[in-house]
C-alpha cells in the first residue's frame, strides 16, 4: 500500500501494489481455472469532534498474470476532505482468491459445485473395467463397482471367484442391447423414458431386475406394466409376463393384470400357439388358468 498526496488538488491517494512472480502463477494455475485477485480497501478515520468512522474505498480486480499491478483505490478520494481535521487513520485491506470452478464472493462465501461423477462416467467411460455380452452378442463397456453398488448378485458374481470375476464379462443371454443399455442407464442414473418400451424390452428389464435383484427399478417396471392398456400386449406377452410374474410374491398384482386382460382377449387366447401347445403338452395347467381367467371380474 503507497499513498500518495496531489498538491494540485489537494487529496490523498492509496496506491495498490501487486507484483506476481511466474512461479507464484505457475503453480496457482496448475491447480485453478482463470484464477484472479481481489483486493478490497476500507479506512478508519478518527475525527477531532466526531469520533470513530469507517468508510469503504472501493476496490479492483486483477487476472493473475506474471507482472507488476498499481492500482488507485478510487474510493479513497472520496473522503479526502475529511483529512484538515483528521488526528489519524488506520487503512485495512483484502486479498481474494477467485477461481472458475469455486467462485468466492467478498464476503468469503462459496458456491460449491458439485460434479456429476456418474454422468462423466456414462459419457466418457473412464477406467471402464467390465463388458456386458447382449442376446445379440454386443458388448457394452461399463464399471464393476456401477454395477455392484445396484445389484448384490452382480456384486457377488464378480467378487465370489466365479468366471466373471477372472473375465470381467457378463454374459446376458436374455436381455438384447436395447435392454443391456437402459438398465445401465438406470445404473448410471439417467433419465429413462420408460413409457416409450416396447412389451418385449419392458419384460426383459423385468427379469434382469428380479435374476439381479435390482429391487428399485424392478418395481418401477412392475407398476409400468400394471399401468399399461390391453392394446400394449399380445396374447403370447400375457403369457409370458403371467408365467413369469405368478411366482413371484411382489408380483401377485402383476399376475392378476395378466389374467384380467386375457379375459378381455379370448379369441386371441384361444387360437394362440402358445397357449394350444400348453393345451397339448401341459392340459392341466391350461385348465388352471382358464379357471383364473374366468374368475376375473
Amino acid at each position: 500500500m503507497i499513498p500518495k498526496y496531489d498538491p494540485f488538488y489537494n487529496q490523498l491517494g492509496i496506491f495498490v501494489k501487486l507484483i506476481f512472480s511466474q512461479e507464484f502463477v505457475d503453480k496457482l494455475c496448475t491447480f485453478l481455472t482463470k484464477p484472479k485477485i481481489l483486493v478490497a480497501g476500507k479506512v478508519r478515520i478518527l475525527e477531532n469532534s466526531y469520533g470513530v468512522e469507517l468508510y469503504d474505498c472501493g476496490g479492483f480486480e486483477v487476472p493473475l498474470t506474471p507482472g507488476e499491478f498499481s492500482f488507485e483505490l478510487q474510493g479513497f478520494k472520496n473522503i479526502s476532505s475529511y483529512f484538515p481535521s483528521v488526528s489519524r487513520f488506520s487503512f485495512y485491506h483484502s486479498v481474494i482468491l477467485e477461481w472458475k470452478d469455486l467462485p468466492v464472493n467478498s464476503q468469503g462465501q462459496c458456491n460449491y459445485i458439485r460434479p456429476n461423477v456418474c454422468e462423466k462416467l456414462w459419457n466418457d467411460m473412464l477406467l471402464a473395467d467390465c463388458t456386458i455380452v447382449s442376446s445379440d452378442r454386443i458388448e457394452s463397456k461399463c464399471h464393476r463397482s456401477v454395477l455392484a453398488v445396484h445389484s448384490d448378485v452382480l456384486h457377488k458374481m464378480l467378487t465370489s471367484g466365479l468366471s466373471e470375476s477372472q473375465t470381467n464379462r457378463i454374459e446376458m443371454d436374455d436381455m438384447s442391447q436395447e435392454g443391456v443399455t437402459i438398465l445401465l442407464a438406470y445404473m448410471y442414473g439417467r433419465d429413462l423414458q420408460l413409457e416409450k418400451l416396447t412389451t418385449e424390452v419392458a419384460f426383459q428389464l423385468l427379469r434382469a431386475t428380479h435374476k439381479y435383484n435390482v429391487s428399485n427399478f424392478e418395481a418401477i417396471l412392475v407398476n409400468l406394466i400394471c399401468r399399461k392398456p390391453s392394446e400394449w400386449f399380445s396374447i403370447d406377452n400375457l403369457l409370458a409376463i403371467y408365467f413369469f410374474s405368478v411366482n413371484v410374491s411382489e408380483h401377485q398384482m402383476l399376475s392378476q393384470k395378466m389374467l384380467s386382460t386375457m379375459k378381455m382377449k379370448p379369441e386371441e387366447l384361444r387360437t394362440s400357439p402358445v397357449y394350444q401347445a400348453m393345451l397339448e403338452n401341459n392340459p392341466r395347467a391350461a385348465a388352471d388358468l382358464t379357471l383364473k381367467i374366468l374368475k376375473q371380474k
